[in-house]
């Protein structure tokens, strides 16, 4: 079964990609304007990445993202599973958001979501599936060898786990770096799960390596397509679920999720920080903190080359990856730890 899901979500997204991809070249989802900002103003250093570059596209999501919400869904289908379900509706909900979004900044109304909205939004949607896991008897989180039950505080705690995943997005728009990492963090996370038994978290990893596979075809350098937030909301809240999911009681007696996505996703974690102080220092302080920021867009302001952003960073994600799963394989006292 295991085998069908994943052959079925390749299947579909590399017969149906290139038909999405010549819907994006032909609608309004073209990339902005390199030399300006949204607002028509001259554009930040952020952008001189894309100087003589072929034009790509945004809502790269569309090419793959369709895919495995329609493997996933299958599998919710067949095992008519509520917790299944409630993850496919609370995925496919962000979906649609993040394809309005996308739509709001190159669409043919131009109208465009304010960031704090955005979160608000995606914070709801998080909330309403922490919830909806919470009347499933889901409470109790395993974090390493801490156990804690938190009755209905699990509405809030794992809604901000959920939503704050999302801000690892600002990693997107370099040549391959999105997809590459989050493939091999997928490649972990569906050995973690089948380690674990939790057969969820199996599906849902084997249906993101396979649409992903699909979308590295677009996007490795010189790439057509970005994911933007049609692609990046989805797949970190995938992230974030697996993750959670494979630390809570009921599916995982240990708690090797949560511990690996803190180990595992450490670019992620670092590339947000470089943003959120950035932005603070902006703010409070009124300078900037780096030239520019997040973290990658100052190496390639320093003189790297994308391939090498993208490789240097990927050695480092395998690296922590490796390090959260003999952590979560020591959890479970397996003779490999």
């Amino acid at each position: 079964m295991l085998l069908w899901f994943f052959i079925s979500v390749l299947a579909v997204s590399f017969i149906c990609s290139p038909l999405l991809y010549q819907a994006l070249k032909q609608t309004s989802f073209k990339r902005l304007d390199i030399k300006k900002d949204t607002t028509g103003a001259h554009a930040p250093i952020t952008s001189a990445f894309g100087l003589g570059k072929p034009p790509a596209y945004r809502a790269g999501g569309v090419l793959f993202i369709p895919a495995i919400l329609l493997g996933f869904g299958g599998y919710s289908f067949l095992t008519q599973s509520p917790i299944a379900l409630i993850i496919w509706l609370w995925l496919a909900a962000l979906f649609l958001f993040a394809f309005l979004d996308d739509y709001g900044d190159v669409g043919k109304g131009h109208f465009r979501i304010n960031g704090w909205v955005r979160l608000l939004v995606i914070y709801f949607f998080s909330v309403l599936c922490a919830w909806a896991l919470n009347q499933h008897g889901i409470d109790t989180i395993h974090i390493g060898s801490y156990t804690m039950d938190f009755d209905s505080w699990f509405i809030l705690v794992a809604s901000i786990w959920l939503a704050g995943w999302y801000t690892a997005s600002v990693i997107d728009a370099l040549d391959g770096l999105t997809s590459t990492l989050l493939g091999t963090l997928f490649v972990f996370l569906f050995f973690l799960s089948l380690w674990q038994g939790v057969i969820i978290g199996v599906v849902l990893s084997l249906c993101v390596i396979a649409g992903l596979g699909t979308y590295l075809f677009y996007n490795i350098e010189p790439a057509r397509v970005y994911m933007t937030e049609t692609g990046v909301l989805p797949l970190f809240s995938i992230f974030g679920m697996v993750t959670l999911i494979n630390s809570v009681e009921g599916f995982s007696d240990f708690g090797g999720g949560i511990p690996f996505a803190l180990c595992g996703g450490i670019i992620f974690i670092i590339t947000t920080a470089s943003s959120a102080l950035q932005m603070f220092s902006k703010k409070i302080l009124k300078r900037k903190l780096f030239i520019v920021a997040p973290m990658h867009f100052l190496f390639i302001h320093k003189g790297f080359s994308q391939g090498s952003i993208v490789l240097y960073y990927w050695v480092v994600t395998l690296i922590g990856g490796v390090v959260g799963i003999l952590y979560a394989l020591g959890l479970s006292h397996s003779p490999f730890a």
